[in-house]
């Protein structure tokens, strides 16, 4: 084995972060010396169940263990993985705490100490235990770091604050849903949460635009209408084009048709319409071939064929009597 152990910036700030020491000694167990979780766990004075829930957060911070328990390292010519990415996903249910675990835990842990006071302060309340567990969940089965929990609680705070009103307040469960979603997004950086929640913020006021265009003030959007929206920004169309599709889909449905108003935008997008001057010159009706004018020589013609029928028959009435 190579005496030599290099470790990357990058994978202990993500070991700092965490603030879990079974997590960072494992990690630094299974680097040295590259044995199975059994005797890892006897080396390290740990159990069995305690070595394996290290190892899964290990996983999702992706410091990988292989098979055998060694860390597995990146070869210096194999492209960097992807920052941020998860490998492998929360578990439906986060771990059983007790509230002996958690209090423990809240009196030697600074870091955790101010998470719990940042909660209090944005949800305007103390914690009951079911909060704490949830919490505690957040920091040490999602393995987020304070400061980011921290960002993401005010986050949804005020972004639900935003829909239902202020001084209304989000449960836990809500922001522990949130929470996950983030570690599945790989979103576990204080820089990361600040670019994810600017990007949001930006869609967010762009979709409220767009439902203003479309009539839409005293609800929510549906999952549906915001993925359709979405997706026709995306395809660049901005409001007005919006509002002039829209206005076509109710002149000729009576009423907001969804479908009918995609139909209308991918074809626009198909034949390279993005503006009403687009729209003037790509999309005329086509223009219906005009009748020829009669001239006086057919007009002329056409008498004169009347008047040999009508003496032809009147040839014929004389022959007959």
């Amino acid at each position: 084995m190579d005496p030599n152990i290099v470790l990357s910036k990058q994978d202990i700030e993500k070991l700092i972060a965490a603030h879990d020491g079974d997590m960072a000694l494992l990690y630094l167990y299974s680097r040295c010396r590259g044995v199975s979780g059994e005797d890892a766990a006897r080396d390290l004075c740990m159990t069995a169940a305690a070595v394996e829930a290290a190892e899964e957060k290990l996983l999702r911070l992706g410091l990988t263990l292989d098979r055998a328990g060694t860390a597995a390292v990146a070869s210096p010519a194999a492209p960097e993985p992807k920052k941020g990415r998860v490998i492998l996903e929360p578990a439906e249910e986060r771990p059983s705490y007790s509230s002996d675990d958690i209090a423990k835990r809240a009196e030697e842990d600074e870091a955790f100490q101010t998470v719990i006071y940042e909660a209090q302060q944005v949800m305007g309340r103390m914690l009951n235990s079911n909060d704490m567990k949830i919490l505690f969940g957040m920091y040490d089965y999602l393995g987020l770091p304070a400061e980011v929990i921290m960002v993401l609680m005010n986050y949804c705070v005020q972004r639900y604050e935003d829909r239902k009103g202020e001084g209304r307040k989000p449960t836990f469960r809500y922001i522990e849903k949130e929470a996950s979603r983030w570690v599945k997004d790989g979103i576990t950086s204080l820089d990361e949460a600040d670019a994810y929640i600017a990007r949001k913020k930006e869609l967010d006021s762009r979709l409220r635009q767009a439902s203003e265009v479309l009539d839409i003030r005293d609800r929510d959007l549906t999952e549906t209408e915001t993925n359709y929206l979405r997706t026709w920004m995306e395809m660049g169309f901005d409001l007005e084009m919006l509002r002039e599709a829209y206005d076509r889909t109710v002149t000729n449905t009576g009423k907001r048709a969804w479908g009918y108003m995609n139909s209308i935008l991918e074809s626009w997008r198909d034949k390279g319409i993005f503006s009403r001057k687009d729209i003037r010159e790509k999309d005329r009706p086509a223009a219906r071939k005009a009748k020829p004018a009669r001239t006086g020589g057919e007009q002329k013609s056409k008498k004169d064929n009347l008047e040999k029928i009508m003496k032809k028959l009147d040839r014929e009435r004389g022959d007959s009597t």
